[in-house]
């Protein structure tokens, strides 16, 4: 997980997951199993309201 603030109010966030099945099978038969990817990205902004 990666996050980071760009401005004041506006965050970015990366979220990457792999992990590996063997149940899966490969787009090419002959190579066997292969890891599975997740990936995430978010932008958040921030604004404060003042109570008067």
């Amino acid at each position: 997980m990666f996050t980071a603030k760009i401005t004041k109010r506006i965050n970015f966030s990366l979220n990457v997951d792999v992990i590996y099945d063997d149940d899966v099978e490969n787009v090419k038969p002959g190579k066997g199993p292969a890891p599975q990817i997740l990936q995430l990205m978010g932008i958040g902004f921030a604004y404060n309201i003042k109570n008067y």
